[in-house]
């Protein structure tokens, strides 16, 4: 009888500890998912300074643990600084020494993908999933991850952008943030007739749209976009776009400036 009840200790005492090791996995398997689901992607710091812009703020914060990161938060590293980009899936980037890079949410009629805007420095790809969402842009150009590492966009040299996460003010001959945003927002009375064409076919349309466009040394934009998730209205969409690509700056030196600016619409 002892022998017997000292099987049984024995037997529960594996089946406790077997059921513990699956749920630690599971845990592991949906962390993610769980605690995470309204964020594109995560970020830990490796070595050295990592910062993070939120978007909408001017100032960045110093990256101590791991934060979860929305679409048009960026991401600067230090010299010897090194950080981890990770997304639900399992799609793995690093992110290299003296770089920035925003990230940006797409959605399409199929799928929504997020978008890795290259604008200084170098970042390496881990690990892809299977899902194909991850695309990587650099010059004003966009490929899917599965393709960047051995494209020409990669080994291309970095037209490297004006706008950092410091830039107040820069070189006279070449954009500076406030410039760029100056010239937006003496649009936006346009962008507001567009909106307000919108409302009188949907009075409770309201959300934000980020134009992505680059602007080459002549002051005209050679590629311009918008991602809108919250409006469908495709005349709205493209009334906008119109606009956007009339919009000119003033020639300046230096290699063409690739940036996002997100508008507001309630």
């Amino acid at each position: 009888m002892t022998d017997q009840k000292n099987t049984l200790v024995v037997f529960f005492l594996v089946a406790g500890l077997l059921l513990f090791a699956v749920a630690f996995w599971i845990g592991k398997r949906t962390s993610f998912s769980s605690h995470n689901s309204n964020f594109l992607a995560q970020v830990d710091r490796e070595t050295g300074l990592v910062f993070v812009l939120r978007a909408g703020f001017a100032q960045k914060e110093k990256l101590e643990k791991r934060l979860g990161l929305n679409s048009l938060d960026s991401i600067e590293t230090g010299d010897i600084g090194e950080a981890l980009l990770s997304f639900e899936g399992g799609d793995r980037i690093r992110i290299f020494e003296n770089s920035l890079i925003t990230l940006e949410k797409v959605d399409s009629e199929n799928k929504t993908s997020v978008v890795l805007v290259l604008k200084k420095g170098d970042l390496h790809i881990e690990n892809l999933s299977k899902t194909g969402r991850l695309l990587i842009a650099k010059n004003g150009e966009r490929v899917s991850a599965a393709e960047f590492e051995n494209s020409q966009l990669k080994a291309s040299p970095l037209q490297s952008s004006s706008l950092n996460l410091d830039s107040k003010k820069n070189d006279s001959n070449q954009l500076s943030e406030d410039e760029i945003s100056s010239v937006l927002q003496s649009n936006r009375t346009a962008f507001d007739k567009c909106y307000l064409k919108l409302l009188q076919r949907d009075a409770q349309a309201k959300g934000q749209v980020t134009f992505s466009f680059t602007i080459e040394n002549s002051g005209k934009l050679s590629v311009a976009e918008i991602n809108s998730p919250q409006f469908k209205d495709e005349d709205f969409k493209k009334c906008l776009l119109d606009l956007i690509q009339r919009i000119s700056f003033r020639p300046f030196s230096g290699p063409p400036v690739s940036t996002l600016f997100p508008v507001l619409f309630e």
